[in-house]
């Protein structure tokens, strides 16, 4: 038998089994997916807890993307922004961007696979830019000079 057949064979199968079966017939159903290494049966505390083992995992690879970030920008902020996002409220940014991506379909590999250059770009500027820009607005809120970073060269 072809790949095509066993496709269209698995196709039609599947269109037969209700997306929520009987109460009687989960168990069937769950024991016989366990037994051929399949998802669990929609509606089963199986499915449940995969479903709660998935969003567990989004979130925690969201928390270190935000972990990360934080670490590269965090250094460059005023400390009004460390002591307002703290490891907790970037946590919880985490949870609530995840819940968020999953409802909208954001896929954060979709953005990288289509703006990986320009973010890459933005990140270049922007490492060694801030850091100057960040400096001459201290300068000028203490009032010291024109605003202008002094590069050390005359």
């Amino acid at each position: 038998m072809d790949d095509n057949n066993e496709t269209a064979n698995a196709d039609r199968i599947e269109n037969l089994i209700p997306a929520e079966l009987p109460a009687d017939l989960q168990d069937l159903a769950a024991e016989a997916n366990s037994l051929e290494g399949g998802p669990p049966v929609p509606g089963t505390p199986e499915a449940e807890a995969n479903d709660l083992q998935n969003l567990a995992a989004q979130i925690e690879g969201n928390t270190e993307l935000i972990e990360f970030g934080w670490q590269c920008i965090g250094p460059l902020l005023p400390e009004a922004y460390a002591e307002r996002y703290g490891q907790v409220e970037r946590a919880k940014i985490a949870a609530a961007y995840t819940k968020l991506a999953i409802k909208r379909g954001w896929d954060m590999g979709d953005l990288f696979e289509k703006w990986g250059p320009e973010i890459a770009f933005a990140a270049a500027v922007a490492g060694p830019g801030l850091p100057v820009f960040l400096a001459q607005m201290r300068e000028r809120k203490e009032g010291g000079g024109d605003g202008r970073a002094s590069s050390g060269a005359n």
